[in-house]
């Protein structure tokens, strides 16, 4: 049975069994991951973290997430930089540093998913009063094994993994072995530009979510000149990212750079205790420092702006671009028409710009609603979610869908249209994909795709509305139960992801028609009535 937590946060649900198994216990280790020395002992709470017990009555709460670094690999707790932050921080607002309550979240080996996911699922649980953030190197991923998140790095060409393998119990190999071999498919996928985008994309939720929530948060991340350098080298895809990261919320300053304290800690591989000091000085500065961005925007209510058209820009797959129908049939015009009819206005006073693609991944799709709409601000915004076996892929530095048809004989495309698009590439990433990547990470990463979309738009106070073509597997009884997965549907808004679909509508459509179009504009016409009252 689960261990269930009274002061509302999730208990540990990481990849470290002997944690999982001894929840509600607190305990001490003194060896743990790359800390194989001795020397230093490791304090475990009940909830599976590391440090004292949570205090639900403390008169200050601060929310810790990040890596090995942010864990404090091979040091005593309260000398880890973000113990040393929160202290200096209370002292500051003229506080108790002993009233504050410092709840570590931070996991050695952590990707940048976890980190994220984490932040969102405690946030909503217990909020924070501050929430300090320690992004991973990119070259790290979360996936999932048998339905549990695991993390995956470089350390998987490591002959230390292999031999975990080997000498993993008779019960255990078969998991160990697809624990290694998708490790190893995650390492042959991923390049520079994949690690890139996927940092920006958490980086960005993190900032968005914090933001629209009204939570304190300040981060940095590791590596992070290597995410500069790929959006440098593509500006259509990184570097749109990049330009939105608010320098107030991410600190262009990295512990590594702390080289005037260079020290190492007990395991001899991470760093020590002036690194960690000196560090938290550095972010202390940089929070008093920084301009305090201004809050979220208004959502926008009553009647839409008259004096010049209405612009609503859509994204999504082939669904929201209506294929197989007229541009006035689909879901997306019959939204802006019944827009149009709730406030007395003539049809061409709301435009529709398409922006959704055939074979839209939703990573895809999240990237460029970020991107077009921090550029150019509509009115409001439609989003078709689409199947969640898609992901995005990048060859030469150009981005394509990777989903089911490509691994079919010749992937759709034959002869010198297939040369022209680079299909060989694009098939063997998209073989590599699914070496690694079960089902349950398509159901993971579109939920982030959703989320982020959902918190960029509410941060902004842009009236967005979406459906999801693969709603009823998102929301399915076992994605609800899942540790994993549980919480960040909790996080869905109603009043921005419809319970249905064009599926939905057309149960027996291989590909839904003009009827099921009308329902789900209707629908969803209706859900942005909250930003508009119909005043005809």
């Amino acid at each position: 049975m689960p261990f269930a937590s009274s002061a509302g946060l999730r208990p540990y649900g990481g990849d470290d069994l002997n944690r999982v198994e001894r929840l509600g216990t607190a305990y001490e280790l003194d060896r743990l991951w790359a800390d194989q020395s001795g020397t230093q002992r490791y304090a475990i709470n009940t909830l599976g973290y590391r440090g004292p017990e949570f205090d639900p009555a403390a008169s200050r709460r601060v929310f810790v997430f990040g890596e090995s670094h942010a864990f404090g690999q091979g040091l005593p707790d309260e000398s880890t930089w973000p113990r040393r932050f929160a202290a200096r921080w209370a002292e500051a607002a003229g506080g108790d540093p002993v009233a504050v309550s410092v709840m570590n979240f931070a996991e050695p080996g952590a990707s940048n998913g976890y980190i994220t996911r984490l932040l969102l699922a405690q946030s909503a649980a217990v909020r924070p009063d501050l929430v300090l953030l320690h992004f991973a190197e990119s070259a790290r991923f979360e996936g999932m094994v048998s339905g549990r998140p695991v993390r995956f790095g470089t350390w998987f060409q490591s002959d230390c993994i292999r031999r975990q393998v080997e000498n993993a119990p008779a019960n255990l190999r078969a998991l160990a072995e697809e624990w290694r071999n998708r490790g190893l498919g995650f390492l042959r996928y991923r390049n520079l530009l994949h690690n890139a985008i996927d940092t920006l994309r958490n980086v960005l939720l993190a900032q968005f979510y914090c933001r629209a929530a009204g939570i304190d948060a300040i981060a940095t991340c590791d590596r992070w000149e290597a995410v500069q350098d790929a959006a440098e080298q593509n500006p259509d895809t990184a570097g749109r990212l990049l330009e939105l990261v608010d320098p107030t919320f991410l600190v262009d300053r990295r512990i590594e750079q702390m080289t005037e304290a260079v020290e190492a800690a007990a395991d001899g591989i991470h760093l020590g205790i002036a690194c960690h000091e000196a560090f938290a000085t550095v972010m202390l500065d940089a929070y008093r420092a920084r301009t305090r961005s201004t809050s979220p925007a208004a959502v926008a209510a009553g009647r839409p702006r008259s004096g010049r058209p209405l612009r609503i820009f859509a994204f999504g797959g082939g669904d929201t671009l209506g294929a197989g129908l007229p541009p006035e049939r689909a879901w997306v015009r019959q939204v802006a028409d019944r827009i149009a009819a709730d406030h007395g206005l003539p049809v061409d006073a709301v435009q529709v710009q398409n922006f959704a693609e055939r074979g839209a991944s939703n990573q895809q799709i999240a990237r460029a609603v970020l991107a077009t709409c921090a550029a150019e601000r509509p009115d409001a915004v439609l989003v078709g979610f689409t199947d969640h076996r898609r992901y995005e892929g990048f060859v030469r530095d150009n981005a394509f869908a990777i989903g089911p048809w490509l691994l079919e004989p010749g992937g759709g495309v034959r002869g010198w249209l297939s040369r022209l698009l680079n299909l060989d590439e694009r098939v063997r990433q998209a073989r590599q994909f699914y070496e690694f990547a079960p089902e349950g990470l398509g159901v993971l990463e579109s939920l982030r795709s959703i989320l982020l979309v959902q918190n960029f738009c509410a941060a902004l106070g842009l009236p967005a509305v979406a459906s999801c073509r693969t709603i009823a597997r998102l929301r399915s009884d076992e994605a609800q139960r899942s540790e994993c997965l549980g919480p960040l549907l909790a996080l869905l808004d109603d009043g921005f992801l419809a319970d249905c679909s064009l599926d939905s509508f057309a149960a027996e459509a291989e590909r839904p028609g003009e009827p099921a179009h009308a329902r789900l504009g209707e629908r969803l016409a209706y859900m942005l009535r909250r930003y508009w009252p119909p005043t005809s």
